[in-house]
């Protein structure tokens, strides 16, 4: 199979060989799944065989179900596969359609870790594009990761300021968390901060997320920190 997905042209195995690779994504060997999800992130690149894909909904619920694996390497190639699956408008009706969308909220409550791996994916999708911000607050998943700022646990909101800063360096992103209240929600945690034995731990997760939005849009940004 390694050879075939060498020599063939992106989609050329997909439309080939598409039960064996489905099989391939649950085999115990971590690199036979990653060798599968490269394909897949070929197949996805050339953007051609996007057709066949939708012809190949088992198969991207086998892809889904590698965000549950132990193995991070399998995780990082399927994290790839489905970020590049929603960067088109096909690929994220694809995504966000409601059987990948339950199997990715069912995979959620396997643990904390792959919660925020689904999570993680979905805001790499929503730094794509508006149009990706639109459809990942459309699922629920966007809003529930915001709900994890009132969460008791601190490591947790600490993993959440994390993602936000990488959205919030985006026109898109930071009007959404505008919109959301987001900025406002974090302005309050920085003031009252010294009222929590561990805010001193998410106060440098915070002011990254400003420092983000100061980097795209510093006006508003310093005016909106000003007001509270």
């Amino acid at each position: 199979m390694k050879t075939i997905m060498t020599c063939w042209e992106p989609g050329a195995v997909l439309a080939q060989y598409k039960i064996q690779l489905q099989r391939a994504l649950g085999h115990p060997t971590p690199q036979a799944r990653v060798l599968v999800l490269q394909e897949l992130n070929k197949v996805l690149s050339d953007g051609k065989p996007m057709s066949r894909l939708n012809e190949s909904e088992d198969l991207l619920l086998a892809v889904v179900d590698c965000v549950r694996h132990e193995d991070s390497s399998v995780y990082e190639k399927t994290k790839d596969v489905l970020t590049k699956l929603g960067a088109t408008p096909e690929g994220l009706r694809l995504l966000y359609g409601q059987t990948l969308l339950n199997e990715l909220i069912n995979s959620m409550g396997q643990s904390d870790i792959v919660r925020f791996r689904v999570y993680e994916i979905v805001t790499d999708v929503s730094v794509n594009s508006g149009s990706g911000l639109q459809a990942s607050h459309a699922s629920g998943l966007l809003p529930s990761l915001i709900s994890e700022l009132d969460s008791d646990d601190i490591l947790l909101q600490l993993n959440a300021l994390e993602l936000f800063s990488k959205l919030a360096v985006t026109p898109h992103g930071f009007q959404y968390f505008r919109q959301r209240g987001v900025l406002a929600t974090l302005a309050d945690k920085v003031l009252n901060t010294g009222e929590s034995p561990f805010g001193s731990l998410l106060l440098p997760g915070e002011e990254t997320v400003w420092n983000a939005t100061v980097l795209i849009l510093p006006r508003i940004s310093l005016s909106i920190k000003a007001h509270f």
